[in-house]
């Protein structure tokens, strides 16, 4: 949840203080929240929340298409170059972002849905294979060599 949305529920600053300081709330960075006791929470539907605008890249979107089984260090997402860099500066979860000419970034995208166990098959965009397998090219060479 945004700060906006608390205001629009009345509360404002000290409220959010005091339900942080309770534990009820935890704050992910400036201006988002969540519930501490959410049973649905996933770092797939943060990311999703805090960009929704993202579209999954490079070793994300292998591992969401099935051609990689590494477990990932960070979330790669592609966005707009022209976007804020600060934005995507957070402690968790880990991202890389690629910036990327915004004629450019929606070749080669669609809607994929993400099976994850604490959502109900939460809807990401993300690149194609042909695109993702395009990028990743070095990678997919050194995993076939080791």
């Amino acid at each position: 949840m945004t700060t906006v949305q608390l205001h629009d529920a009345k509360l404002y600053y000290a409220d959010i203080q005091t339900l942080m300081q309770n534990g009820m709330i935890e704050r992910i960075k400036c201006g988002y929240y969540r519930l501490v006791n959410e049973t649905d929470y996933s770092e797939a539907s943060m990311i999703h929340q805090l960009f929704p605008e993202a579209i999954l890249c490079r070793d994300t979107a292998l591992f969401y298409h099935k051609y990689s089984d590494r477990t990932l260090a960070a979330w790669h997402i592609a966005v707009d170059k022209n976007a804020r860099k600060t934005r995507y500066n957070l402690d968790y979860p880990a991202i890389k972002p690629y910036y990327w000419e915004e004629k450019l970034l929606h070749i080669g995208q669609s809607i994929s849905v993400i099976d994850d166990c604490r959502t109900n098959n939460l809807r990401m965009i993300c690149f194609k294979l042909e695109r993702i397998l395009l990028m990743c090219k070095e990678t997919i060479m050194l995993d076939i060599l080791q």
